[in-house]
Order: C-alpha cells, then sequence, then structure tokens
C-alpha cells in the first residue's frame, strides 16, 4: 500500500504538471481503474509465479489506479489562489507544487487510502486462498480443506484484528502526522 501511495502521488504530480502526460496516460489510468484487483490474480501468478510478490502486485493494482485518481481530484481542488501566491512569492511549478499542492493533497489522499485498505487486505486475502502457500487466506483454505472449523475461525479472528489494527495505525497517521487538513 505504501508503494501505492507513493507511486499514485508521483504519477498524480506528473500528469498535473505535464499536459504530454494528461493527454497519453490519463486515457489508460481511466481504462484500468474499475479492473478488481481479484482480476489481477492470474496475470500475478503468470507474471510472479506464486509468492508474496504476487499479493504485493495484487495490493498495488488494487490501490494505486483509485489513489492516482484521487490524487488527481484533490489537485484540481487546490484553490488557485494559493498557487497564485506561491508564484508571486517567487515559487516555480515544482516548488508549487512540493510546497502548497501536496501538502494540501496528502490528507485527502490518505484518507481514501485508509478507506481502501479493506478493499486491498481483501484482495490479499483472496489471492492467498487461490494461488498462495502462506498467508492468512491459505490458512482459511487449510481450514476448509480439512474440514477444522477451529483454524476457520481462528484465520477470520488474525484477520479482524489485524484490520483493525492496521486501521488505527492509519488513523494515527492522519490524525498525528497528517493533522494539519483533519
Amino acid at each position: 500500500m505504501a508503494l501505492a501511495f507513493v507511486a499514485a502521488v508521483l504519477t498524480g504530480a506528473l500528469l498535473s504538471l505535464s499536459r504530454v502526460a494528461t493527454w497519453s496516460l490519463g486515457p489508460i489510468l481511466r481504462l484500468l481503474a474499475p479492473i478488481a484487483p481479484i482480476a489481477w490474480i492470474p496475470t500475478a501468478i503468470v507474471v510472479f509465479g506464486i509468492g508474496n510478490t504476487t499479493a504485493v502486485f495484487i495490493v498495488f493494482m488494487g490501490v494505486y489506479f483509485i489513489l492516482t485518481i484521487a490524487t488527481l481530484a484533490e489537485i484540481e481542488r487546490v484553490p488557485q489562489e494559493f498557487l497564485t501566491v506561491a508564484g508571486n512569492l517567487g515559487a516555480n511549478a515544482p516548488q508549487r507544487w512540493l510546497w502548497v499542492v501536496l501538502p494540501a493533497i496528502l490528507p485527502g489522499v490518505f484518507t481514501l487510502l485508509r478507506t481502501n485498505f479493506i478493499a486491498a487486505w481483501m484482495a490479499v486475502l483472496v489471492a492467498e486462498m487461490v494461488g498462495l502457500r502462506d498467508g492468512l487466506g491459505a490458512i482459511i483454505m487449510m481450514g476448509r480443506n480439512l474440514f477444522n472449523n477451529d483454524l476457520i475461525m481462528f484465520g477470520m479472528v488474525v484477520i479482524g484484528l489485524s484490520g483493525f489494527l492496521v486501521d488505527k495505525l492509519l488513523g494515527f497517521v492522519a490524525r498525528y502526522i497528517l493533522w494539519w487538513k483533519l
């Protein structure tokens, strides 16, 4: 998720600073965004094999496009007056992006990242159930194959607790690190 967050913000920067990039990459982004993370599982297994890289790829694909579109929407919401004032104070385009746009968009994009965590978490679990040999999804599948309800319930409890803790961590980051707009 961290990789997707950074890549989405960088892609948003590129698209907001370059009309050529917007013209060429924008349609591709909007074409790939609606594809569910679960649909990437067969491609990920073929390209990366069965392993943790597959799960990382699926999470990345599930979060990256949505966050990039959100980044672009947040960039459009930055008041033009902020950019004008920064320009009047001598900031060039990259400086305006770094010191005005980036702080303005980070809280909103991060909030969407936190919201998308649940979808990304589900995609990883499905990937583990379908093609990976380790992980919480694989534990649940092992419990299913062995008709062991205790193992299934254990996996579900760990999934719930892990998701809860990560959400609390992301909430802490949003509250104490990105405090200026929340």
